[in-house]
């Protein structure tokens, strides 16, 4: 481990109520922790809470939201759990319900070739969009002028994933194909000469997905090469970590969109590169055909204790951010092996998740098994391949 794991270590405890005062004797005893309170002056403090909440895990299949017939792609909660957004395999994606009508956002490339938006933010003011594309490059595009504002030369490869730091919208993160992800300030970014503030290096592979935690610090990566890595921006890579990332990265030899991942892969997964600055690195879930997400579990409900990713294989796979352990994997009784694509946790309803598959399933997994109601099994179905977006 590196050193900073360490106060990562104690912050994760916190956040997770397992340092409060008088835990020690009830720190898994729910009945006595709502005896406490009972009895008690006051009620469960906001870390009590946390630790109630965080052991209801996603376990079992509960009902199918919805089905398409056509690959889910996306699968989201938003910010307070009230509504959950999906998308699936179309030319466009509705922004403003399910009107007819769309909207299309010219964000200028300069390249006849074909080009592709990967990933895609909003900023914190909803104002602009921060876009990584087949191009290598970030493009920033202004909403509210109808107009591109930014593009910069990010990547040496595809650009597959951004993010936004959530305490403001003024450090941007982005990865690729050449397994960095890099890390810019908007204040002092320059489109004609464009300099990262830093660059986190260690995988092995082209990099997924960004999440972010959230208080300015950390951040996750999903890789190609099979693992997922949690960053500290105050502990950049130097020279030679983003060396031996390019180099490992140029001899990857198999295409993961439609071959099998080689043997040495997965028996090299946790061996880390020279000035590898992670944190901490997670191995156990099958990354393969697509751009596979992986997220820290909500705040509010679990302390952000765990990690949990889609996978290949068609299972969600959850970690301990703390150990690295898998500590759940979820499969539905008719295991296909469909790819899973997009996992989002409920932030509001403790140890709710919905998994988002290529064959067309969001299907919603909840801590304990409910007695299903006659017609409680698929709540809507779409036909037609053309449907594009859902808004529960």
């Amino acid at each position: 481990m590196q050193p900073s794991c360490d106060f990562y270590r104690e912050m994760m405890q916190c956040s997770s109520g397992l340092r409060d005062p008088g835990q020690t004797a009830f720190r898994n005893n729910i009945c006595g922790k709502l005896s406490s309170r009972q009895f008690q002056v006051g009620g469960l403090s906001e870390g009590q809470r946390v630790n109630l909440t965080q052991h209801m895990m996603p376990r079992h299949p509960h009902q199918q939201i919805d089905f398409y017939r056509a690959r889910v792609f996306c699968g989201t909660y938003n910010r307070d759990g009230s509504m959950f957004i999906s998308a699936v395999q179309v030319y466009v994606c509705n922004v403003y319900g399910e009107e007819e009508n769309h909207y299309s956002l010219d964000l200028r490339p300069d390249t006849l070739d074909r080009f592709c938006v990967f990933s895609l933010r909003f900023s914190s003011d909803d104002k602009e969009l921060i876009t990584a594309c087949s191009d290598g490059y970030l493009y920033i595009y202004n909403r509210e002028i109808c107009d591109r504002t930014l593009k910069i030369d990010a990547h040496q490869d595809d650009a597959d994933a951004v993010a936004l730091d959530d305490q403001s919208s003024h450090i941007i993160f982005s990865a690729g194909d050449d397994g960095l992800c890099k890390v810019w300030d908007r204040r002092c970014l320059s489109e004609a000469n464009p300099r990262p503030v830093g660059t986190l290096a260690g995988h092995k592979d082209g990099i997924t997905f960004i999440d972010t935690k959230g208080d300015g610090r950390h951040l996750i990566t999903n890789s190609k090469d099979q693992t997922i890595k949690l960053w500290d921006i105050r502990q950049f890579s130097q020279r030679d970590g983003i060396a031996a990332t390019l180099g490992e990265v140029q001899r990857q030899s198999w295409d993961y969109r439609w071959q099998d991942v080689p043997k040495r892969v997965m028996r090299d997964a946790l061996v880390k590169l020279p000035g590898d600055s992670s944190v901490m690195t997670y191995a156990g879930h099958l990354v393969k055909h697509t751009l596979l997400r992986a997220r820290f579990s909500p705040p509010a409900t679990t302390g952000q204790r765990y990690i949990y990713t889609a996978c290949a294989k068609g299972r969600v796979v959850v970690y301990d951010t703390l150990t690295g352990e898998v500590v759940q994997t979820l499969m539905t009784d008719n295991y296909n092996c469909v790819c899973v694509r997009d996992v989002s946790w409920s932030p509001s309803q403790p140890g709710e998740l919905v998994s988002s598959s290529w064959d067309g399933l969001l299907q919603l997994w909840i801590p304990h098994p409910r007695i299903r109601q006659a017609g409680a099994g698929t709540t809507s179905s779409h036909e037609s391949a053309g449907t594009h977006s859902h808004i529960i």
